[in-house]
């Protein structure tokens, strides 16, 4: 339906998908495609008006992936700013 809002776990999905893709992709960049859930952590969250930064929160994703970040050419994370959809 044209007037619906996308689900965050159809994009979930399309960025494990493309995570997937990336990967198989000889010499191609290095990437990493976090959750629909990484900016909203990392940044507060609407409570706190996305000003605060919450480090703490989004650390052990990456270390739990083994995924160091540094070591990427890109990081892309959807971002849901005033519950107004992607």
């Amino acid at each position: 339906l044209p007037s619906t809002w996308l689900n965050d776990e159809v994009i979930n999905f399309w960025f494990k998908m493309l995570q997937e893709r990336c990967d198989g992709i000889e010499n191609g960049p290095s990437c990493y495609f976090s959750n629909s859930f990484f900016w909203n952590t990392l940044s507060g969250g609407p409570e706190k008006e996305n000003k605060k930064y919450n480090y703490e929160g989004v650390k052990r994703w990456t270390t739990r992936a083994k995924v160091d970040i540094f070591s990427k050419d890109f990081m892309l994370f959807p971002m849901n700013i005033g519950n107004m959809h992607w």
